[in-house]
C-alpha cells in the first residue's frame, strides 16, 4: 500500500494529498513473445480528483495506457482468465480512457474486467517476483508513482 501525505502548513480543508492511497498495484507474468500486461490496482482520493495520465520508466516499457473492458453491448466484462480478452462467447473489446474521475473517500478499482492499466512495448518478459514503477498524474494531487508487484496471485 503507498500512502501519501502533505509536508508543509496544515489547511482546515482537506488537501489534494492528504490520505491519498494507492493499493495492491499487480499485473501477471507475461508469457514468452508477449510485450503487453494489464495492471491492476486500487486508488483512493481524499478529494474530487482524476486521473488525467500514467507512465512507467522508459527501461520498462514505451507507454501506460487507461482502458475500459467492453462486451459487444457495451457493458462491463466481468473477471476474465488470460489477459482478460475473454468472455463467454461475447466479442471482447478495449476502450481506451482518457480519464478518470474519483469521488471523495470512494475506491476506484483497476482490476480484470473493468478499467484497468495496459503496459505496451514491455522491454522484457515480466516473471513472477519483478517489481517496476508506473506513475499516476492526477489534475488536483499531481503525480504519484507506486510499485507494480509482478504475481501469478491476481
Amino acid at each position: 500500500m503507498v500512502t501519501l501525505g502533505a509536508c508543509g502548513s496544515e489547511s482546515t480543508a482537506r488537501n489534494d494529498v492528504d490520505t491519498l492511497t494507492i493499493t495492491d498495484a499487480r499485473t501477471r507474468p507475461t508469457s514468452p513473445g508477449v510485450d503487453v500486461a494489464a495492471v491492476y490496482l486500487d486508488v483512493t482520493s481524499p478529494n474530487d480528483d482524476t486521473i488525467t495520465a500514467v507512465s512507467t520508466p522508459t527501461d520498462v516499457a514505451a507507454k501506460v495506457t487507461m482502458h475500459q473492458a467492453m462486451t459487444a453491448d457495451g457493458d462491463g466484462m466481468g473477471a476474465m482468465p488470460g489477459m482478460d480478452h475473454s468472455t463467454e462467447g461475447d466479442m471482447a473489446a478495449m476502450d481506451a480512457l482518457t480519464s478518470v474521475s474519483l469521488s471523495p473517500d470512494t475506491t476506484v478499482s483497476f482490476e480484470p474486467g473493468g478499467m484497468h492499466l495496459i503496459v505496451e512495448n514491455l522491454t522484457y518478459p515480466l516473471e513472477d517476483g519483478d517489481t517496476f514503477e508506473i506513475t499516476l498524474t492526477f489534475a488536483v494531487a499531481g503525480q504519484r508513482t507506486v510499485t507494480v508487484d509482478v504475481t501469478n496471485d491476481i
